[in-house]
């Protein structure tokens, strides 16, 4: 059965997830493994998508965060807590890095997840510094 994009989406910011619990934990881990675990399938059989969010976000989450920090007033990205993180990267890797989906679409999917995983309020500053973030270059 097909996931739907949103499915994919909060599969690919919880394999995310993992990964912060990893790297905060001091422990190694192989991003294949953390996507076929998150995904139960093999990596192959994965959407495209959900690898391209997460591979994106991994690689270039230094960079993500350095995009982030300064929205932040008064805060720190590595005091947020993970899953505000992961929907964070998850986000700005799917709309500046892997190109995939417009501003809208990226801001509203991770407002929907930030309502479902997070405290009631909390979707507020979410959408406000991926707001502040994600440029205004609507796909065609």
């Amino acid at each position: 059965m097909e996931e739907s994009r949103t499915q994919t989406r909060e599969k690919a910011m919880f394999a995310i997830y993992d990964t912060l619990m990893y790297e905060n934990g001091g422990m190694e881990y192989e991003p294949r493994d953390v996507l076929e675990r998150v995904f139960s399938c093999a990596y192959d059989d994965i959407d495209i998508m959900a690898r391209e969010i997460y591979i994106k976000a991994i690689l270039n989450e230094d960079e993500i965060v350095s995009l982030i920090e300064p929205k932040l007033k008064n805060w720190e990205f590595k005091r947020l807590n993970l899953i505000s993180q992961a929907i964070l990267l998850a986000a700005i890797s799917e709309a500046n890095y892997a190109k995939i989906s417009d501003k809208k679409i990226v801001i509203n999917a991770a407002v929907k997840m930030a309502k479902k995983y997070l405290d009631s309020s909390d979707f507020k500053y979410i959408n406000a510094v991926l707001d502040k973030v994600i440029p205004n270059n609507e796909q065609q």
